[in-house]
């Protein structure tokens, strides 16, 4: 399981009493080892940037919400975030200083204060990656997070350059695995590809082309629509022209970057044309 602690302002002695340690760090964020199964993601540099936090929750199953004494509009953002994201289950971070009775009455309705919900699962494997190396005798090595199942053997095709590459080994936790169920922080060893080569992601299909999408936009977006970005299952994807040269993803979030954060930055959810 992978899940996204947010904070406006991240407690450390809040943050432990779910996570045990931290694993790693990277430019977007921390993972930590969580007390109870998989990893926990904390983003980086909320709420000045937007990109991480979006990142975090598209390869989530899981997001825990730091409910404070005051409700402000980056609870509203982050709730807006969580509802477009791919997230299943939200877990409120409360304690008797927790505003929650207004929590509730602004975000009823949304995730944030419903306990779960039931999401379309991708049709195909996709693995985002955040570290790529090579191993001493082993070859390419990359490490980062998976959406749907992978296993041994299983070809895969390098996002955006569609370059076919195999999984030689799994390692989840320090232990080499034949297979790993999906939303696990893993290290693929590859075969047919340098460690320089790899792009952004892996993907298990090669129907990737430029597809037209739909906007479904949040009312409670006021700015205009330009300089989008497009993230699904950690995979920011590319716009070509007026499309998005994409698999068929089902969970596709749209957010503007560029924004100021005094701004909602998030723009809803893109749904892909046939």
């Amino acid at each position: 399981m992978i899940s996204t602690y947010i904070s406006k302002s991240i407690s450390k002695e809040n943050l432990l009493k779910y996570a045990e340690k931290r694993l790693d760090q990277y430019n977007w964020g921390e993972v930590y080892k969580s007390r109870e199964d998989g990893v926990i993601l904390v983003p980086g540099d909320y709420p000045n940037s937007i990109t991480n936090l979006v990142f975090c929750l598209s390869i989530s199953d899981k997001a825990i919400v730091r409910v404070d004494k005051t409700i402000d509009k980056f609870d509203a953002e982050i709730a807006l975030a969580i509802e477009y994201s791919s997230v299943k289950e939200v877990v409120l971070d409360k304690d008797e200083f927790s505003d929650l009775d207004n929590y509730f009455k602004f975000f009823k309705g949304l995730l944030v204060t419903s306990p779960k919900r039931e999401i379309s699962n991708e049709n195909f494997s996709s693995f985002s990656i955040v570290k790529n190396f090579v191993g001493k005798g082993i070859g390419a090595i990359a490490i980062g997070f998976n959406t749907g199942k992978l296993m041994k053997g299983q070809t895969l095709y390098t996002y955006p350059e569609l370059k076919q590459v195999m999984i030689k080994e799994i390692q989840l936790m320090d232990n080499s695995l034949n297979e790993v169920e999906s939303h696990n922080y893993v290290g693929l060893a590859l075969s047919n590809i340098k460690a320089e080569e790899l792009g952004k992601a892996l993907i298990s299909t090669k129907d990737v082309v430029e597809r037209k999408y739909d906007l479904i936009k949040s009312e409670y977006f006021k700015s205009s629509l330009t300089q989008l970005a497009f993230i699904s299952n950690g995979i920011k994807l590319e716009t070509r022209k007026e499309n998005l040269f994409s698999p068929i993803f089902e969970n596709i979030e749209v957010f503007s970057p560029s924004l100021d954060k005094n701004k909602n930055r998030i723009v809803g959810k893109a749904k892909l044309v046939f």
